[in-house]
């Protein structure tokens, strides 16, 4: 998937978005986006978000506070995943992941899965997949 991307996307930030936009659609969803200058949300705003598909991170872009989180890991990390989920869980349908991610304990399992930020060095870490590969790759910065 990285290599597919990687090679689809060579360094521009549209075109990224346009892969996301496209294989996000193949499973019949759409991208949600956390929009600069909306900063961190609240949990209640969070949810929505969730619910509605596949996050985009633009409030942690740039110059954020949070801008190692960088505004793509998830959609990576969604991307890597989501099939084998579906298959696991013999779910038809992907929506119904992002309408549990926007439960309470669906955001539980969000937390430990795609935002470990200090207990992780790996693919659970935002901080770690916009450092080790879209920066890495000149995507980010």
């Amino acid at each position: 998937m990285l290599k597919i991307c990687l090679n689809y996307i060579r360094g521009r930030k549209e075109t990224m978005i346009a892969y996301f936009e496209d294989v996000f659609a193949k499973r019949g969803l759409r991208l949600s986006e956390i929009k600069a200058g909306e900063g961190l949300l609240s949990f209640p705003q969070f949810k929505r978000k969730v619910e509605a598909g596949p996050i985009l991170d633009s409030a942690f872009g740039g110059k954020s506070t949070l801008s190692a989180h960088g505004p793509y890991p998830h959609l990576f990390q969604l991307d890597y995943i989501i099939d084998d989920m579906m298959k696991k869980g013999k779910i038809d349908d992907a929506q119904e992941f992002f309408s549990f991610f926007a439960t309470d304990d669906g955001l539980k399992v969000w937390n430990d899965t795609f935002d470990l930020f200090k207990d992780s060095k790996d693919l659970k870490n935002t901080d770690i997949i916009t450092a080790k590969y879209l920066d890495f790759f000149g995507i980010y910065k």
